[in-house]
């Protein structure tokens, strides 16, 4: 039997004897009713014929009062002279009732001869003796004189009801009888006519029993629903829910997840399952690693032969120009990296900082070195001034890269394929477009998610893997392909900022000499090329000749010197060090400037960095004639900046206070490169106040303090912190 044939069959039985009981309930629920309306319209009659009796009494009391008075005792012992003198005094006694339901009465003789009238007759009346006893109405034992006949306004009579009573209303199947009741008061009813009424006591609007019992009928519903709601919520969360969820995760071959269960037998039976499972599958990925292993460390072993003796013919060369050089160094660094990846596949690798634009420059530059046999090339418009960095896998990102490429190249149908860099927000986005047919639409919804590929002889794996680095990189993936054809994929990564140890540009304004420390001659020929003659350029290939020549050096003087070298154990980085402090500028131009050691010592020690990747790109500023402002409130610091820019003929504004700038700041240009003290005195910070200078207009806002940049919480709208130097005004680029 099935889970749900299973839960089909309790349920049922379940519902039966509780369907039972509430039919019982109901049936006496209705007998009940039923006993109890009959009631009620016993007690409503009761209840009228109590009104009528009030209302009569009522009336009666009134008229016994007038047919008590002497002057009405006179009028009916009076002879018709007298009586005619007494019929004002009569009249008065009768206005006296304010009773609009007595529409007219007479007083008649016992001939019914009428004495006297006031008002108006009508349909309805009734006539009453008038018997006295010692001038005293007795209807039993009195001298019976006369007669009083009281005509009535039948609406009024009916309204009169209804003031005391609102539930009285008019009904045509319902009628009140006066006749049916001699006594009215002191007196005696001698005969009546049209004094049958239809009118009756409607039913309340809002009964409490019928609330109550409708409260109950509905409790004792609710009540058998609520546990026939547990009952199913019971048996549904600790017995079948678990069943199916056992069921469904096996059938799915996924792990079961004993928190999702209740019970503690199905616990241990869900454990008992997860455990041969995980048995099974760790025997299977055991093999399937093993047989992987063994390939991928034969492959990186058969690599790093050839490899070891391409990278010692790269280091003893000296015949390859620079731009070579390092072109092939980038390729063996990266064959290298796969090597080291194949033998240490259980590792993580490293996630840090990364220039985009190295990777993408020495990724472009190889994939045009490696097409070109067949005629087609990777154009790269990125035009960006500043550099981007990005928080990533480095290894992972040039294999995505790299992949992407290669797919662009294979379905562009012309030479050229597009890789383009822009700054959106606070994301990189690197696009990559080729002219091709273009890819269905109903493939693009799963490329990348599996093993899918539109090539006759691919696999799939090299999509897999971009979208594997995109997705663990926190950026996302976008596929484009417009009808007209061709296709635009576009990798999007969140930015951060720049580190603290990368140049972005190299700006010579100020600089007498550049002394170049590098072993290799083709660095020191491409300096040349780059500065000509607008500053002397000094050549060191050994770091040891420079260390004994380095107290010859002097102010306004920028040293580039290289990491490695060949014939010596000193690093750059030592010489560096060992120099510390000096009163020159020393910058370190390395091939390794993604050498996560290198990097750290750097920024530890406030050295900047160029990797020689970006050596081509990189275009030496001499001229520098931007408007420099510095805010600070030492007079000192005024004037060692000024005399150090009057040395360069350079331009240079100095001011005491942020207001003060502002007040003159209309003939600033807005491009203006302006450095504010961290601390203008008066509990005042640069920090703050400077916001206001960025509502102006003035976007280049640097923060000139002593303090290191983790002292000091920099807002979005300072660009970076410098040293109070006036020469790291050319350590910045807007």
């Amino acid at each position: 039997m099935k889970i749900e044939s299973l839960k089909s069959l309790i349920l049922s039985s379940a519902i039966r004897p509780v369907a039972l009981i509430l039919i019982f309930l109901f049936i006496v629920q209705f007998f009940i009713l039923y006993q109890l309306n009959g009631q009620r319209a016993v007690l409503r009659e009761q209840q009228l014929k109590t009104l009528v009796q009030e209302v009569k009494s009522k009336q009666a009391e009134k008229l016994a009062l007038i047919a008590s008075s002497p002057v009405f005792i006179d009028f009916l012992r009076s002879g018709p002279e007298s009586r005619d003198l007494l019929k004002l005094d009569i009249e008065m006694l009768f206005a006296g009732l304010s009773d609009r339901s007595i529409q007219g009465v007479e007083i008649l003789d016992r001939e019914l001869n009428v004495l006297f009238k006031n008002g108006s007759g009508s349909a309805s009346n009734f006539t009453l003796n008038l018997c006295y006893l010692d001038s005293n109405l007795d209807p039993v034992y009195g001298n019976c004189l006369s007669f009083l006949k009281i005509y009535l306004n039948k609406e009024e009579y009916i309204q009169k009801f209804k003031s005391l009573n609102p539930r009285i209303e008019i009904c045509l199947d319902c009628q009140v009888d006066f006749q049916d009741q001699e006594g009215f008061g002191l007196f005696k009813i001698y005969k009546s006519q049209g004094m049958s009424f239809n009118f009756g006591l409607e039913e309340e609007s809002f009964n409490y029993v019928y609330l109550l019992e409708l409260a109950f009928m509905i409790g004792v519903f609710v009540l058998s629903a609520w546990l026939y709601f547990i009952f199913i919520s019971i048996s549904d969360k600790y017995l079948f829910s678990p069943l199916r969820y056992i069921m469904s995760s096996l059938s799915q071959g996924g792990k079961i997840d004993c928190q999702k269960i209740n019970v503690s037998e199905l616990v241990q039976l869900a454990t008992e399952i997860n455990s041969f499972q995980e048995r099974t599958k760790r025997a299977e990925e055991l093999e399937k690693k093993e047989s992987l292993f063994k390939l991928a460390k034969q492959v990186a072993h058969d690599i790093r032969s050839p490899l070891t003796a391409l990278q010692s013919l790269s280091f003893t060369s000296q015949v390859l120009e620079h731009e070579k050089r390092v072109l092939i160094d980038s390729s063996l660094s990266r064959i290298s990296e796969i090597a080291n990846n194949l033998l240490d596949q259980g590792a993580e690798c490293p996630i840090r900082p990364v220039s985009v634009l190295e990777i993408l420059r020495g990724i472009i530059n190889e994939k045009n070195l490696k097409f070109s046999n067949i005629g087609k090339f990777v154009r790269f418009e990125g035009v960006l001034r500043n550099n981007l960095f990005v928080e990533i896998n480095a290894c992972e990102f040039r294999r995505a890269v790299s992949n992407l490429i290669d797919n662009a190249i294979d379905a562009s149908s012309s030479a050229v394929v597009d890789v383009n860099i822009e700054k959106v927000d606070q994301k990189c986005l690197i696009s990559f477009k080729n002219d091709g047919s273009g890819i269905d639409s109903e493939i693009l919804k799963f490329i990348g998610t599996k093993e899918l590929t539109t090539k006759k002889d691919g696999n799939g794996l090299g999509l897999m893997q971009v979208n594997n680095f995109v997705s663990a990189s926190g950026g996302k993936l976008i596929y484009q392909s417009p009808l007209e054809g061709g296709t635009l994929t576009t990798i999007e990564l969140p930015l951060i900022d720049q580190p603290s140890w990368h140049l972005e540009n190299l700006n010579l304004t100020g600089f007498e000499r550049v002394i170049v420390v590098d072993d290799d001659h083709s660095i020191f020929s491409f300096w040349r090329s780059k500065i000509k003659d607008n500053v002397q350029v000094i050549y060191y290939s050994n770091p040891k000749d420079f260390i004994k020549n380095q107290s010859s050096l002097k102010r306004g003087d920028l040293v580039l010197i290289d990491f490695e070298f060949r014939n010596s154990s000193l690093t750059g980085l030592d010489v560096i060090l060992e120099v510390k402090p000096s009163p020159y500028e020393v910058l370190l131009i390395t091939s390794k400037a993604g050498d996560s050691f290198i990097r750290r010592e750097c920024e530890r020690n406030g050295i900047k960095l160029i990797s020689k990747e970006a050596l081509p790109f990189l275009d030496p500023v001499f001229n520098d004639n931007n408007l420099r402002v510095l805010i600070d409130d030492d007079p000192i610091i005024h004037i060692s900046w000024k005399m150090f820019f009057e040395s360069l003929n350079l331009p240079l504004r100095t001011y005491f206070s942020v207001d003060e700038f502002l007040n003159d700041s209309s003939g600033a240009p807005l491009n203006s490169q302006i450095f504010i003290d961290s601390d203008l005195g008066k509990h005042q910070k640069g920090e703050v106040l400077s916001e206001k200078i960025f509502n102006d207009g003035f976007k280049s806002l640097y923060l000139c303090t002593g303090f290191s940049k983790e002292d000091i919480n920099k807002p979005e709208w300072i660009k970076d912190i410098v040293k109070k130097s006036p020469s790291s005004c050319f350590e910045v680029f807007d």
